[in-house]
């Protein structure tokens, strides 16, 4: 180890009391950096290599005791299992793309030879050849046997609806399991793609038809049978989905996975009204059935798509997936050379208080190995100062790191920070979620020129979206995107952009959210809870005296200026959940919780606490 600017800062440092926090992250980085650089993969050589030649350092300034050592094990074992981790999620991820390449290359070989087979076909067709007929019956039938999967699905299917129409006992039922166990084998035999997804369930509600459209005996069990089970087969799959999204690795595979299950119910009841405008005679009975069952349909698949929303929103907040990652991203893809990151100390994540990394820091060791990783305590540290000034940096950009920087940082380069939110307004820890609470139809991100105040310093350039029925989470994501295009233009254009002073008279400021603001009543106008509802989901939620958690509402708009005698009162309940009054305009309530117990539908909520119309919820 020859790092001078070590050994002179311990030197120098020796006596703080501090001095063991300063040499656990110097140690970290260090066997960061060994891990990454060990040659054939022997991590561990490098290690305690990288560990002897600390030792003697730290024994060369009397700093070689008990706690120091332990710190040093405790951060050789840090970068080892760090590394070990990030290559598991990297592997994870690598599966992944294999496996869609795999499901590409087999669709590109299937359509590769059907196309085949069609040239062969029309020319035949146009043959003069003898046994022109039996040539065509055979390659109709190699089309059929080698490409047509989901024609070979449906004569199974149909096989299948024919039997239990001979059999006569319980053909709607019988139907219905035929059709959710065929529909499920088909999907797991394929890439779970939305469209994949429905074009299976098309496939063996049109069995079911076709049959019905010959033999009416039986059209309608049959018919309701096989939707009833599509329809299932597509809510296991959904509810699976929304386990295993539990463990994705990063957010943004998450959404990537997410956007295959997004309105998914939509289109099967569409797919549904397509089939119905048909001439066959089946038609009749599709439509018979939607108009005594759409909404029923849809109420569940409403449910199992909040609930995959829901479990996305948490997700996204346990994998820390906030903005700085898109700027970070934005500024390497843009091939800005960045000499060094730094970023907060591991933190405690989850229940398990698991010690987890940063997503820049994780952006970081993935894509930028040879770019150095500091995670300071404080930036305030005159060594970590002295640090950053080696590095002689044109600029320093400053994206969520969540820390005031001191003044001896700020003078070592222009320092720019992303703020989300149109400065002067919503100066603070919170802008994103202050906006929406403020009802604004409009925000954005602001770069700005660091100075010694919090978010006061001149302006550079802006980006702007629309906020309106957004939700944070969808807005910490989009605000990302727009921050990191910001930063790459304010970037290339700095000497000739024009530096704005903020008007400190249209100043706000917004505080860091607490659980208890998620408190609310319902003598709050029904536009106020709404905006309450979007800001503060999935934490802290909104609740509430009682304790009972809203996990999922609607703002009924074509009440908001309606006055009501009382707020609070249950004004209707149907399947989907129930509207209460509010102190002006009405809100529809779908999901609770209450303290200690599961998540519950509204309905059933009001069932168990045996409240019904003109009762007061709160």
């Amino acid at each position: 180890m020859q790092n001078l600017v070590f050994i002179q800062t311990i030197k120098e440092n020796k006596n703080d009391p501090q001095i063991s926090v300063l040499i656990r992250e110097f140690a970290l980085s260090e066997f960061r950096k060994s891990v990454k650089s060990a040659k054939g993969g022997d991590a561990n050589s490098a290690l305690a290599k990288e560990f002897e030649q600390i030792c003697e350092a730290l024994k060369g300034e009397d700093l070689l005791n008990r706690q120091n050592v332990a710190n040093l094990i405790q951060s050789a074992g840090d970068a080892l299992s760090e590394a070990k981790e990030q290559y598991i999620h990297r592997l994870i991820y690598e599966k992944e793309q294999i496996e869609r390449q795999i499901y590409a290359q087999k669709d590109e070989i299937k359509n590769d030879v059907r196309t085949l087979l069609e040239n062969m076909e029309n020319f035949i067709r146009n043959s003069d050849l003898a046994d022109k007929d039996e040539i065509l019956t055979a390659i109709d039938e190699k089309m059929l046997c080698e490409l047509q999967m989901l024609g070979i699905l449906k004569e199974t299917t149909e096989a299948a609806f024919l039997t239990a129409i001979e059999k006569g006992d319980d053909v709607k039922d019988t139907v219905e399991q035929i059709a959710k166990n065929v529909v499920l084998s088909a999907i797991n035999e394929s890439e779970a793609s939305k469209e994949r997804i429905l074009e299976i369930a098309r496939t063996v509600c049109e069995a079911a038809s076709e049959i019905a459209s010959i033999d009416q005996a039986f059209a309608k069990e049959l018919i309701s049978g096989a939707i009833g089970g599509a329809k299932e087969a597509l809510s296991k799959k959904t509810e699976k989905f929304i386990e295993e999204i539990k463990f994705a690795p990063d957010g943004q595979t998450l959404l990537g996975k997410a956007k295959e299950f997004v309105r998914l119910e939509e289109r099967f009841v569409a797919m549904l009204h397509d089939m119905a405008r048909s001439d066959e005679p089946s038609a009749a009975v599709i439509n018979e059935i939607l108009d005594e069952s759409v909404d029923s349909y849809l109420a569940k698949f409403k449910r199992l798509q909040n609930d995959v929303s829901r479990q996305i929103e948490l997700q996204l907040e346990e994998l820390k997936f906030n903005e700085n990652i898109d700027k970070f991203a934005s500024l390497a893809g843009a091939k800005f050379e960045i000499a060094a990151v730094f970023t907060q100390p591991d933190k405690p994540v989850g229940r398990k208080q698991i010690l987890t990394p940063s997503e820049v820091k994780v952006y970081a060791q993935q894509y930028l190995p040879a770019v150095p990783i500091f995670q300071p305590a404080t930036l305030k540290d005159e060594a970590v100062a002295e640090q950053i000034k080696e590095l002689k940096p044109d600029f320093i950009v400053v994206a969520a790191y969540g820390k005031i920087l001191p003044q001896s940082v700020l003078d070592i380069a222009p320092c720019i920070n992303l703020h989300a939110s149109i400065l002067p307004k919503y100066r603070g820890a919170s802008p994103i979620q202050s906006a929406i609470l403020a009802g604004e139809k409009q925000t954005g991100v602001t770069a700005m020129l660091m100075d010694a105040g919090l978010d006061t310093g001149d302006m550079l350039d802006f980006a702007y979206t629309p906020c309106e029925d957004k939700t944070a989470a969808q807005l910490f994501d989009e605000l990302g995107d727009l921050a990191g295009e910001l930063i790459v233009r304010v970037l290339q254009n700095f000497a000739n952009l024009t530096q704005l002073k903020q008007d400190d008279a249209q100043a706000t400021h917004c505080k860091k959210i607490s659980k208890s603001d998620g408190l609310f009543g319902f003598e709050e106008s029904a536009e106020q809870i709404y905006n309450k509802f979007r800001a503060l989901t999935p934490w802290p939620g909104i609740y509430l005296a009682s304790g009972l958690k809203i996990l999922e509402l609607e703002l009924l708009r074509e009440s908001c200026e309606r006055k009501f005698q009382r707020a609070g009162e249950i004004l209707h309940v149907d399947k989907l959940g129930f509207c209460v009054s509010c102190g002006e305009g009405a809100v529809k309530i779908i999901k609770v919780q209450e303290p200690g117990k599961k998540t519950v539908d509204a309905s059933a909520y009001l069932n168990g606490k045996r409240l019904k119309i003109g009762d007061l919820l709160c």
